[in-house]
């Protein structure tokens, strides 16, 4: 009996411990990662008016990001980007990957993409507010994507149930061979959290007891929303951030814990991301996609002004710290450094990042594999700063080349630096 006693006594010590933790986020920059493209002057593209609804993925060593945009004069459809240091994206050339279409509604929207041991899987929503359902398409590389023939694969409640107006939000786990999805859903008034699992990615069955995170009171930060769901299960515990809607309609980024994964408990001292006055997420805070890297937690998440264009924005977090939200801090590259291509193998167009710690004179060079310079990428002096070039190699043979980076401080021109990494280009 008294060793019972213990067992449930340092049971309960170890859930206080894991449940408890919770996270501190910083702002790892002063402005936006990515913008809508009308913001860098270019208009009539898919993503010209706003970018939201980020999912970011590493593999590779690098960064995916696939998101939703919006176009001034059409709807919302699914573009992609990729990023070395989850700060600096460039959006890739073929975009939209899954654009809208005339039975959309008014489009297509991203929640969470799950590469499994066959395929990539990406779990998206359509149609009309309130009457959304959960859609799936496949890709074999991540890039090209098939709307699954059996869509939807999830849809709303009978009428009287909790989500008898509309299922959205699908943020998916793909773990021990099994799926598991949260999604946001709504009746008439309120937004909560449901639970559903999968042996397949396609065929889902709704948990008995939903929802399984719930709206709040009245005077609570998360009174009318509890949506938009992001999951990480980080060692024993899931963590789970969502997006509140007050009872006067703003936005703003709610936390909560669970063991299991169903039975959760919400971070009671108000929301642990908020709009950032005078900046450009000043009106409001949303739809957060997170995961846990190098010992950090990274978020990127929609936010925007009171004049209505909603950008994607970046924050970090340690653990076991107190839940508070930091300023940005200016960063600058250290040293110079060049990154491997990506994607690499590629056809036609891979993407060649590096960083400038100090204004310098830049050469970047592609060469076969005899050596033969074959094409100069840039050649130029540049500011400090992260990079990105494109090398299209549409005219080039199928085969092994190599790029090299050459570059030379203007103030101290005995800081150089020199590298060469190899690309594969395969038709």
């Amino acid at each position: 009996m008294f060793k019972q006693i213990i067992r449930i006594i340092l049971t309960f010590v170890l859930w206080t411990l894991t449940v408890c933790t919770q996270t501190s986020w910083q702002r790892v920059t002063s402005s936006s990662v990515l913008n809508p493209t009308s913001m860098m002057g270019v208009y009539g593209t898919f993503d010209d008016r706003y970018v939201v609804s980020p999912f970011v993925l590493a593999e590779d060593n690098v960064l995916k990001m696939w998101y939703t945009g919006y176009q001034t004069s059409g709807k919302y459809s699914i573009g992609q980007a990729v990023s070395w240091d989850g700060k600096h994206w460039y959006g890739l050339r073929e975009n939209p990957v899954l654009p809208a279409t005339s039975s959309d509604g008014i489009g297509k929207f991203v929640f969470s993409v799950v590469h499994d041991s066959n395929e990539y899987k990406m779990y998206y929503y359509q149609g009309v507010p309130y009457s959304y359902s959960v859609n799936l398409a496949i890709s074999t590389d991540g890039y090209q994507w098939t709307e699954y023939s059996g869509n939807p694969i999830l849809t709303r409640g009978e009428s009287g149930d909790w989500d008898d107006e509309g299922v959205w939000a699908p943020y998916v786990l793909f773990e021990n061979n099994s799926y598991k999805m949260w999604y946001q859903a709504s009746d008439s008034t309120y937004s909560n959290i449901g639970y559903a699992t999968s042996v397949d990615g396609k065929n889902w069955t709704k948990y008995t007891s939903n929802p399984v995170l719930e709206h709040g009171n009245v005077s609570d930060f998360d009174y009318y929303t509890v949506g938009e769901p992001s999951v990480v299960h980080h060692g024993s515990s899931f963590h789970l951030w969502y997006t509140s809607t007050s009872s006067s309609m703003v936005n703003a980024i709610g936390y909560a814990t669970s063991l299991d994964g169903i039975t959760w408990t919400k971070y009671g001292n108000g929301p642990v991301h908020s709009a950032s006055p005078s900046s450009w997420d000043d009106t409001r805070v949303a739809r957060a996609s997170v995961m846990f890297k190098d010992s950090l937690f990274h978020m990127w998440y929609a936010g925007n002004t009171n004049v209505g264009t909603w950008r994607i924005g970046y924050a970090t977090s340690g653990i076991d710290s107190p839940l508070t939200v930091k300023e940005p801090t200016s960063e600058q590259p250290g040293e110079f450094g060049l990154e491997i291509n990506y994607p690499n193998p590629f056809n036609p167009t891979t993407l060649v990042q590096y960083h400038l710690p100090e204004q310098s004179f830049v050469t970047i060079s592609i060469f076969d594999i005899l050596g033969k310079e074959v094409d100069v990428l840039v050649e130029e002096i540049q500011d400090a700063g992260f990079k990105i070039k494109e090398w299209r190699a549409s005219d080039y043979p199928s085969g092994t080349y190599f790029y090299r980076m050459e570059a030379v401080s203007v103030q101290n021109p005995s800081n150089k630096f020199i590298e060469t990494k190899k690309l594969i280009l395969m038709k």
